[in-house]
Parts: C-alpha cells; structure tokens; sequence
C-alpha cells in the first residue's frame, strides 16, 4: 500500500416531505381576525430539502499492519492482541488533509400546520390550521473549505470496517427568498467549522469494486453571517442583519467504491 493516496466522495440526498420550523420576531399580522403586533411566532409547515456534499482529500498512512505483519505478532505474542479482540487481520492509520463542498437548499410549503405565537404578552398556540396562502419559500447555503482528519480502517478477509473523524475550516454563503413577502436576501460569513463523522462497512467482491452500507454525521457552524436584503417599501431595503446558521444532517448510506 502507497504511503500516499488520493480520495474523492461524493454524496447527494433528496428527502421526502418533512415537516420544518421556522421563527419570526417582531411583526405585524392577522391574529384572530385583527391586525396585531406579533412578538414572536414559530410555525411549523411542510418542507423539502436536498443536501449535495463533495470532498476531496489527500492522505498519509502512519500505520498498516498487514496480513503477513499482523501474522508474526500474532505468533510471538503470549497474550491476547488488538488483532484477536477485534478479529482483524489488517489494520491500517491514516492522517489525511483535502477540501469539502456541501450545498443544502430547503423549501417550505403550504400548509402552515401548527404556530406558537406571543402577542400582547400572551402566549397562543393552534393547530389543524390547513392555511394555504401559496407558500413556497426556499433557502439555500453553501459551506465550503479546507478539512482535516484520521481515518483508521481494520479488514477480515473480504470484510472491511473504517471510520473517520474530520475538521473543516469554513466559509459560509446563503442565498433565500420569501416569497409570501417577496423578500429576498443574501448571506455571507467567514470562520465557520465542520464536524464529520464517518462509519463504514464494505464487502470487497473483486480487487476494484466494493458494496456496502454505512453512517455519516455532518454539523456544520456558522455564525456572524451578514445579511443583505431587498423588499420594496421595508426597512429591510438595504439593511444589513446579522444571522446564525447551523446545519446538522445524519442518515445511512448506500456505498459503492471503485480502486483503480
């Protein structure tokens, strides 16, 4: 095995219909058939959302206990080894360090299905509220930058299990429109990070094509970002607002791998 080598994953993910959350601070609206300063309004409506990740990484390997390796330590050894806890017969340690992309872009539709909403001081709550006003509203963010991890990876037979754990240093641009209020806006923001967590098993059928299933946790953070908006006759216009996003996604995956 090189001590140095090049990986690409790509993943895209399209969900069903989910249910989403979204908050409100600070504005006028029909309460109860009456126009009402609304102090604050979190609703819940359905949704749909699509993730596409990319990255690209270079690694180096510390460690690699081949069969032959793994064998001899095996033989000398009067005790118990990591090799027989974990019934491995190859072990191997990477540092890797590369580049990542993931676009996420999440569209909230009719109906309006529930709201918690504070007005005069009172906090209100409804239900089974079928509101269907041609809600259509989308956002979409981009993180992107430079990662780095370990990956250790541990083989029986045509079994192989690994697992990885990166950091990424991130840059952060979002793009949204309300369409309700036709107001849309853009995001920008520096010094963000991500945490991924990466979990495998593949079943090797030849030396170039493996199949097999695994976990992926991704959070990414983001905060300060600027806000720049435009909606005609708002003092939005022109405002610059400062957000936080955060973006958590964790689902199983279908893996197909190919070596060349």
């Amino acid at each position: 095995m090189p001590k140095i080598s090049i990986g690409v994953r790509y993943g895209n993910s399209n969900f069903n219909k989910k249910i989403c959350s979204d908050e409100d601070w600070g504005f006028w609206g029909l309460h109860n058939g009456v126009n009402k300063y609304i102090e604050y309004q979190i609703t819940k409506q359905d949704s749909k959302s699509k993730v596409e990740h990319l990255d690209l990484n270079f690694y180096y390997r510390l460690l690699d206990f081949d069969e032959d390796l793994v064998r001899q330590i095996r033989s000398s050894s009067q005790k118990r080894t990591i090799f027989d806890e974990l019934l491995i017969e190859r072990l191997s340690l990477d540092i890797f360090a590369g580049y990542q992309s993931q676009k996420g872009r999440y569209n909230m539709l009719d109906p309006m299905t529930e709201y918690w909403r504070i007005v005069d001081g009172t906090l209100w709550y409804a239900t089974g509220l079928p509101s269907d006003v041609g809600l259509d509203s989308f956002y979409e963010v981009h993180y992107k930058g430079p990662r780095f991890g370990i990956r250790a990876e541990g083989s029986r037979g045509k079994v192989t299990t690994r697992c990885s754990l990166a950091y990424a240093l991130l840059t952060t641009e979002a793009y949204g429109w309300w369409n309700i209020r036709d107001y849309t806006f853009e995001q920008e923001g520096e010094n963000g990070y991500g945490l991924d967590i990466e979990t495998e098993m593949t079943y090797k059928f030849n030396s170039n094509f493996s199949f097999g299933l695994g976990f992926d946790y991704f959070f990414h953070r983001q905060k300060k970002l600027k806000e720049s908006g435009n909606l005609a006759g708002s003092v939005y216009s022109g405002l610059d607002i400062i957000r936080n996003v955060d973006s958590k996604i964790y689902s199983p995956s279908i893996i197909l791998k190919y070596i060349w």
